[in-house]
């Protein structure tokens, strides 16, 4: 993290595995209430495509809050 002085702004860089895992997190999300009425076929069992793609956020989510904590503490 490094604060930037523009003269006019001072505004905070973020890394990029922060803004990575971010997107990657937002994108779940939304690509889950999306598909939430697809159905699809999982070894047998038809289930809403949501169903697998949700627990992917978590996992993100899992990583996305070590990195904002280390970067709140600065």
């Amino acid at each position: 993290m490094a604060k930037i002085n523009t003269g006019l702004d001072t505004f905070t860089r973020y890394s990029q595995w922060f803004i990575l895992v971010t997107a990657v997190f937002i994108t779940c999300l939304i690509t889950a209430n999306i598909t939430a009425v697809k159905l699809v076929g999982v070894f047998g069992l038809v289930l809403p495509a949501a169903v697998i793609i949700f627990p992917i956020s978590y996992i993100f989510g899992d990583v996305l809050t070590p990195l904002m904590e280390e970067h709140q503490r600065g």
